[in-house]
């Protein structure tokens, strides 16, 4: 789909990545931290218009995983 119908699969690829973010902010009423990898999930996510910004930053509890890093950075 990627090469025969790039639109279509953006449109697709917003669509789920605003589907996580809302489930993510579910759990994480509930107090479920989030851990982004390389926090390519929330530059994605708030791209495709996703809730996941807050006026004062990002909306839950994160932990951002960075490569050649010794331990994660709760924010």
């Amino acid at each position: 789909m990627i090469a025969t119908k790039p639109e279509e699969f953006k449109k697709q690829v917003h669509a789920s990545l605003k589907r996580q973010a809302a489930a993510i902010n579910e759990h994480a009423k509930r107090g479920t931290y989030f851990f982004d990898y390389g926090n390519a999930f929330l530059l994605e996510a708030s791209r495709a218009g996703a809730d996941v910004m807050a006026v004062d930053g990002i909306k839950f509890p994160l932990s951002i995983v960075r490569a050649r890093h010794h331990g994660p950075d709760v924010l």
